[in-house]
């Protein structure tokens, strides 16, 4: 077993952990003792904190968003049935025929307006639909990607150490049929002993949860598949109704059209901020903590996972490995020590049977291969590299997909917020703010000399035809 002073000595090599260049994330001014602790993915109040936290400004937009909904189609309804008259007027024509300069201006304002946020709205949606066929697929494509590179290489290290104990024990085994009794046999029994723990309780453990990852390739691609339809299909009605809106409000003299635009365009604004704006915000979070926080998340995971006698080891081989690629190296013997396989024990029973037996087999010559190949896999060069892809993944690719879909949300909600409360405004002025179809009738007060006269002329008048 490895002494505290090893495993101290690996801690000291092992301070600084692999960072992503490539990240957008500060990662030094992030990281805090505070996030670590409450970074714990595998337990659904972390989830909840988050979507508490994070998600409830989405959530809140798209209430405000359903409720003018409802109220729009109510109010409909209410106008249908009371048969008021609306103005037909679009607001160029208003421009046209404003007759102040304010009045003038002030549409000329609202039109300015209308068409910027249009062009916002357009904008920031085509760049999300750029993005998502930009990066969705590159994400799942290189997540299974990296779990097959994982896999291979815990199945390199399962299969060489196999090959280690088969033919370890084959020589145990020859040496045994002969007779041959030494200190070789004792070694590479308690080595074998060891080794098997390791192997089954640790490695093929892993080994197990990486294919079981792998199987799901088929449903991943499924489920990327309908991501990538769901994205592209709400940008696209997020320009569309923009669009329309921006037709309605500013060129057609239509006030029941751009009020049935304005109950469509409030409805999929309240779609848009609860999944854009208000998952894709619980979703940014989760991809910032687990770029921060996964290293740190994966060694308490693994401590607890593997047997009580492996459990002071786990931290400082994983910051070993989760070094850069071209960090400190330690000596096979030092790692051995850590991973409490007994290559040195294999080896030096290898040898003493070898002089036992007075030839060499090839099953000596096979283990020693294996010794040799299972040595240079602990030294940990492809484990570097496949932590450092990893990590690359999670704060670059996966980080930089999601904060990107989150903005183009973001920008783009906002900006239809605007255009939808001007369009309804509108719609309000030309319902309520027109004049009445029919003036009423105006009493006037008339003098009572003025009144004789008039009659005394009626009456006049009333002979006069029907001498004729």
């Amino acid at each position: 077993m490895a002494d505290q002073a090893l495993i101290d000595s690996f801690l000291a090599d092992t301070e600084e952990l692999y960072t992503a260049e490539c990240t957008q994330i500060p990662v030094g001014s992030l990281f805090s003792e505070t996030g670590r602790d409450a970074y714990q993915p595998d337990t659904r109040k972390y989830f909840e904190d988050v979507g508490e936290d994070k998600a409830t400004p989405g959530v809140v937009m798209a209430a405000i968003s359903l409720l003018f909904t409802f109220v729009l189609i109510i109010w409909s309804f209410v106008l249908c049935c009371s048969n008021r008259g609306v103005t037909d007027q679009s607001e160029l024509e208003k421009i046209r025929q404003a007759k102040t300069r304010i009045s003038r201006f002030m549409s000329f304002v609202l039109v300015v307006s209308v068409i910027c946020l249009t062009l916002v709205v357009v904008a920031m949606a085509g760049w999300g639909i750029y993005e998502t066929e930009e990066h969705v697929d590159v994400v799942v494509t290189r997540s299974f990607e990296l779990v097959n590179d994982t896999e291979m290489e815990l199945d390199w290290i399962y299969q060489n150490l196999s090959s280690v104990i088969t033919n370890t024990q084959l020589v145990v085994g020859q040496l045994q049929t002969l007779g041959i009794t030494s200190d070789a046999i004792d070694k590479a029994e308690e080595a074998l002993e060891l080794a098997d723990d390791v192997l089954n309780n640790n490695i093929d453990v892993y080994r197990g949860k990486a294919r079981d990852v792998l199987s799901y390739k088929d449903e991943a691609d499924t489920a990327e598949k309908a991501i990538r339809a769901v994205l592209i299909t709400s940008f696209a009605l997020m320009i569309l109704v923009s669009l329309i809106v921006c037709l309605h409000v500013v060129f057609l003299a239509s006030p029941w059209g751009t009020l049935g635009m304005m109950i469509v365009m409030w409805f999929l604004l309240f779609i848009i901020f609860s999944f854009g704006v208000g998952f894709g915000t619980f979703a940014r979070e989760v991809a910032e903590d687990t770029c921060l926080y996964m290293d740190d998340f994966a060694i308490s995971e693994i401590e607890v996972a593997v047997a009580s006698s492996f459990q002071n080891r786990v931290e400082p081989l994983l910051r070993y490995y989760f070094q850069m690629p071209g960090g400190v190296n330690r000596s096979v013997e030092d790692l051995q020590d850590l991973w409490d396989l007994p290559l040195a024990e294999f080896s030096e029973a290898l040898d003493d049977a070898e002089d036992d037996l007075g030839v060499t087999v090839q099953e000596i010559t096979d283990a020693r291969g294996a010794i040799a190949f299972v040595a240079l896999i602990i030294r940990g060069v492809s484990w570097r590299l496949l932590h450092a892809d990893l990590v690359d993944l999670v704060c670059c690719t996966v980080y930089d997909a999601v904060d990107s879909l989150w903005i183009a949300y973001v920008t783009s909600a906002v900006a239809s917020f605007f255009l939808a409360t001007i369009g309804t405004i509108q719609v309000i002025k030309a319902v309520w703010m027109t004049r009445p179809p029919t003036a009423p009738a105006v009493q006037v007060a008339v003098p009572a000399a003025k009144q004789e006269s008039y009659y005394a002329n009626m009456e006049t008048g009333t002979r006069a035809v029907g001498k004729h």
